[in-house]
C-alpha cells in the first residue's frame, strides 16, 4: 500500500513539473507585424497553435485531477 501511495506520489510530482514548464513556454505572447512576410504569417499561426494545443491539454488535466 505505501508502494502505491509513493509511486502516485512521484507521478503527479513529474506531471506538475511537466505541466508547469510547458504552460510557461506556451505562455509566450504570438505576435506579427502589420505588413508580414508568409514566414512570419506561418510562424504567427505556429504560435496560436501551440497555445491552442497547450490551453486543451490543461483543459484534459485539470478534468483528471478532478476525477481523483
Amino acid at each position: 500500500m505505501i508502494k502505491i501511495s509513493l509511486i502516485i506520489t512521484l507521478e503527479s510530482r513529474l506531471a506538475l513539473s511537466a505541466n508547469d514548464s510547458a504552460s510557461a513556454s506556451a505562455q509566450a505572447q504570438c505576435t506579427i507585424e502589420q505588413n508580414a512576410t508568409p514566414s512570419q504569417t506561418k510562424r504567427y499561426t505556429q504560435c496560436l497553435d501551440t497555445q491552442i494545443n497547450q490551453a486543451k491539454y490543461n483543459q484534459g488535466t485539470w478534468g483528471q485531477k478532478r476525477k481523483y
